[in-house]
């Protein structure tokens, strides 16, 4: 997800709640998912930590670009793709990864599922590769 910076400036603002030109800590997780990042938190107590506890719109700026440009998604993704891979061969079934995507955590609709997943199994055999899943998701 690219976020101009109108878009960061926007975000930033609305999250500094005091109005003092910085980000808490807590507020700086809160803007960097608001645009698309996902921190973690030993990530988010770095970036704090590197910041001195504050971040003005500068510093946020950034961070957004330097966590956009690190590519730490793929390992998260792998991760997560793992949990159901079950005999760890870097498949999982189609029709298991619908299940979860319909009835986990933000669920989507059965017709949403089956568009995110007629392009994650291009080859039609039911099985959903690893590999072509994360290059699909993180394709800019």
């Amino acid at each position: 997800m690219s976020v101009s910076d109108a878009e960061m400036k926007e975000v930033f603002d609305l999250i500094d709640k005091d109005k003092d030109g910085n980000l808490t800590a807590a507020e700086l997780g809160t803007a960097l998912r608001a645009v698309g990042q996902n921190p973690t938190e030993t990530e988010l107590q770095q970036i704090a930590q590197s910041v001195g506890g504050k971040c003005n719109f500068q510093s946020f700026k950034g961070k957004v670009t330097q966590l956009s440009q690190s590519g730490g998604g793929e390992s998260e993704l792998r991760d997560a793709f793992s949990v159901f891979d079950r005999n760890g061969d870097g498949y999982v079934a189609v029709a298991e990864m619908k299940h979860v995507l319909t009835t986990i955590c933000e669920k989507l609709a059965p017709a949403e599922a089956d568009e995110l997943l007629k392009d994650a199994d291009p080859d039609g055999d039911g099985q959903i590769n690893i590999e072509e899943f994360i290059q699909m998701l993180t394709a800019k």
